[in-house]
């Protein structure tokens, strides 16, 4: 490690992709090259069979350490469904990706599919339509408590409560249990910080 660098540690078993040598010592009979990057397109694609016609992302995929597999959320979800929903995948090699059931939303009949959505109970109607898909997902290795290793956020809708999606942290059991929830109190308290924040920032910038 350079000198006042803070302390980077790659686990045992992971990789990590160097582009500068800001996290290495020294190198002794070591040569840096880069290679060309091979385009190979898309790995999750729309499911038209399924009603949707476009996926977004918000994040880049997290390894979950335990179950050694890659973990995404995407706002994806059928055109026609109802309110805002996200799909769920899992991959081992972050190539080809899968599509577990969670078993949370109802859709043509059935709850066979990877979609998942903020619980909606105490939600104000005015939000709920349109801003409580979870938009990314972070796993969580310092918590004592296994069903809140994995953190969800989503963002709430208005021109000035977009710009702090990633300040707005829910957390969830989401891909722990398949089922994210927010309870009114914790929505309620939530929104006074972020009300909070956007007075700061609007009186300090």
């Amino acid at each position: 490690m350079k000198q006042n660098s803070p302390v980077s540690i790659v686990p045992l078993g992971q990789r990590q992709l160097c582009l500068d040598d800001d996290d290495i010592d020294w190198m002794e009979n070591l040569t840096w090259k880069m290679h060309q990057p091979a385009k190979k397109g898309a790995v999750i694609r729309p499911d038209l069979s399924q009603g949707i016609s476009s996926h977004q992302i918000r994040a880049a995929p997290l390894w979950d350490p335990n179950e050694r597999i890659f973990k995404i959320l995407t706002l994806g979800r059928p055109d026609d469904l109802e309110f805002n929903a996200s799909s769920y995948f899992e991959s081992q090699d972050g190539l080809n990706w899968a599509k577990p059931a969670l078993n949370q939303i109802e859709y043509r009949e059935t709850t066979e599919n990877n979609y998942l959505s903020v619980d909606q109970e105490g939600v104000p109607m005015d939000l709920e339509n349109y801003s409580l898909a979870p938009t990314l997902a972070v796993y969580d290795s310092d918590t004592d408590d296994p069903l809140a290793r994995f953190k969800g956020a989503t963002y709430i809708g208005g021109l000035q409560r977009n710009r702090f999606q990633s300040e707005l942290v829910f957390l969830c059991q989401m891909l722990a249990a398949g089922r994210c929830c927010i309870t009114q109190l914790l929505f309620q308290a939530v929104m006074s910080i972020i009300e909070a924040m956007i007075w700061l920032r609007g009186h300090l910038s």
